[in-house]
């Protein structure tokens, strides 16, 4: 049985951030899903993840989203790095071109809909920039943090619409 993983056992829904530096038992794991939509931010690529049984490679920057449901396993290797953000969809109900484009990625499979994106040099660099920004941000005790990443999460996911 593939197990499923819950955002429910945390009492405020906020984006949560994750760095993604040395390996941890994420990395090899066995196969799972979510209940909530998964960012990947690779700054430096190396090894494969498998989403719904199909294997992407992790190429450096380079974007992968997972969405609830689907079933995933990332094999990074030693030296990758990058930032994982967990979400649900709700905190995007608001957007509604956000939640189309995540609702796509829930309906298609990954041939109408791939879950990898790769941009343009320009738009990676945004991309990478924010991530930082992100990161710095989410590390911070600033009383609207959450607001802040939501809306530069935001500007990342239009960035791979």
């Amino acid at each position: 049985m593939i197990p499923i993983h819950s955002l429910s056992s945390f009492p405020v829904k906020d984006i949560r951030v994750h760095a993604l530096n040395e390996l941890t038992r994420y990395d090899i794991g066995e196969p799972h899903r979510h209940n909530y939509f998964e960012f990947f931010v690779f700054q430096k690529g190396g090894g494969t993840h498998m989403i719904d049984f199909v294997d992407f490679p992790i190429e450096s920057r380079s974007v992968h989203i997972v969405a609830p449901g689907q079933v995933h396993m990332v094999k990074r290797e030693l030296d990758s790095k990058g930032h994982v953000l967990l979400f649900e969809t709700d905190v995007f109900e608001s957007n509604h071109f956000v939640t189309n484009f995540l609702f796509d990625h829930i309906c298609f499979d990954l041939l109408e809909f791939p879950p990898t994106y790769k941009c343009g040099a320009e738009q990676q660099a945004e991309i990478m920039n924010t991530m930082e920004q992100i990161w710095k941000e989410h590390q911070s005790e600033a009383p609207l943090k959450n607001e802040y990443v939501m809306s530069q999460l935001t500007l990342m996911l239009i960035h791979c619409m």
